[in-house]
């Protein structure tokens, strides 16, 4: 099961192992109320975990292996370089150096790494690291609505992450550059060697009119970005979402980077199981990447 809670939606998509590609067995949205949650923050727990209560008993997910978003504005997250050293040496030194670059005390927040390519520089060798930390309250609060709800939380995950997932199934090559959109927010991820290397959210804000143009500056800043720090200037852009917006988003980003933008087939990621494929399928990227993490 996938589980996405969102500024404005819950969603959940219960997927099973096919013969040859997963299946759908159930899916559900719910509307959230405005100040539920805001930017990945849950404010009202009570309320929301009511509606997750409600949600999971009326569809039997009780005792669901569960697979959970990190919203990317939660998470904080850099590439470092360092000497090559083993792995528990390697989260402690990431540790030290994120001290210069979290905006909150190391034991506000859970992080982890992963190793990417050793590289060669003016006769040094280096690792390099991707170091991403989020807050240590909303990941509580996150497990705490999946117990008392009596779901089983098996993993939580950045949204990047769960998208990145889908496009590997989908056979796009390698690296990868995917923009997600949602209304007045995109997401900018980068991954080489199947391993995450840069990610970057935006957000137009409160009252925004026109989101699109107001993240054009952002959108730009990302991609010089991802060049200046990963001379990575991509040929093909992934773009996944909010189909709404996709169009108007799709000509900003090809514009910006002067890259082909390839819009991700969502419809077609997984075979009719018990429950049709719901309409409107790139709504349900995220429980969808979720969950088949764990039917991998």
């Amino acid at each position: 099961m996938g589980l996405d809670i969102g500024d404005r939606y819950l969603r959940v998509a219960q997927l099973r192992s096919g013969s040859r590609e997963p299946e759908w067995l159930q899916y559900r949205e719910e509307e959230l109320l405005p100040g539920w949650v805001e930017g990945g923050v849950i404010w009202d727990f009570a309320a929301l975990l009511r509606k997750l209560q409600s949600v999971v008993r009326e569809m039997k997910l009780q005792r669901q292996r569960t697979v959970a978003a990190i919203p990317a504005a939660s998470v904080y997250s850099r590439t470092l370089k360092l000497p090559p050293m083993p792995l528990h040496e390697l989260r402690a030194a990431a540790r030290l150096q994120a001290l210069t670059f979290l905006p909150l005390p190391p034991e506000e927040t859970v992080s982890d790494i992963v190793p990417g390519a050793k590289r060669e520089e003016n006769g040094r060798v280096t690792q390099e690291v991707f170091f991403a930390a989020i807050r240590r309250a909303p990941a509580e609060a996150l497990e705490q609505l999946c117990a008392r709800s009596r779901l089983r939380l098996a993993a939580a995950e950045s949204e990047a992450d769960a998208l990145h997932r889908l496009i590997v199934r989908a056979h796009h090559p390698d690296p990868i550059v995917l923009l997600y959109t949602e209304p007045g927010r995109l997401l900018l991820a980068a991954y080489a060697n199947r391993r995450p290397l840069f990610l970057r959210s935006l957000n137009a804000g409160e009252g925004a009119t026109r989101p699109a143009l107001s993240l054009r500056p952002e959108l730009s800043r990302a991609f010089n970005d991802l060049e200046r720090l990963h001379q990575l200037r991509p040929d093909n852009i992934i773009l996944c979402g909010s189909a709404e917006h996709n169009g108007r988003y799709a000509d900003m980003a090809a514009d910006i980077s002067r890259s082909t933008v390839t819009t991700l087939d969502a419809a077609g990621m997984l075979r009719a199981g018990d429950a049709p494929a719901p309409e409107a399928a790139e709504r349900w990227l995220l429980p969808l990447g979720l969950a088949c993490r764990l039917l991998v």
